[in-house]
């Protein structure tokens, strides 16, 4: 009988991690978050500045995606459409709000308002993964309304409140 028991407690014990692996929690996204290092299409080990919202239903996010900080100009007046490119154009800077789901991994956008035209357009969506590493969360783009990413940016954010 002892025998049974033992191996009964045995089983269980071995089972038992396979839940309590990391990124298998649900993540709970409701707060405020900064990304803290992004790999994949583009790698940064010290992100540039950002905010990530999210409420029980709506998100809010602002990023800057280039590598170095955004170069400012003396007078936006006078500049080149280089230089006002390179401030204010999509490859720099992200900006996007609207609702979103979460379940099982899985957080999708639906863009209400955003800089680019494009990405607030009806029915637009932007899917990741999402898992918990710790105290951070691993977003990875998974597909936008053109179809799946090839070449996703993976985003660890970081809790700020």
């Amino acid at each position: 009988m002892k025998l049974v028991g033992l191996v009964a407690a045995a089983v269980c014990m071995g089972l038992a991690p396979v839940g309590a692996q990391p990124g298998n929690a649900p993540v709970n996204l409701q707060g405020a978050w900064r990304v803290v290092s992004t790999t994949g299409a583009s790698p940064s080990a010290n992100a540039q500045p950002s905010l990530l919202l999210f409420t029980g239903r709506h998100y809010s996010i602002l990023r800057v995606t280039s590598p170095q900080p955004r170069a400012a100009v003396a007078d936006p007046a006078k500049a080149s459409a280089a230089q006002l490119l390179s401030m204010w154009g999509n490859q720099g800077f992200v900006a996007n709000a609207g609702t979103y789901e979460y379940a099982n991994g899985t957080l999708t956008t639906h863009p209400l308002v955003a800089k680019n035209p494009d990405v607030m357009k009806a029915g637009s969506i932007i899917v990741y993964s999402a898992k918990a590493e710790g105290t951070a969360v691993v977003l990875t783009e998974v597909r936008d309304s053109d179809g799946p990413v090839t070449n996703p940016t993976i985003l660890r954010l970081a809790r700020l409140e």
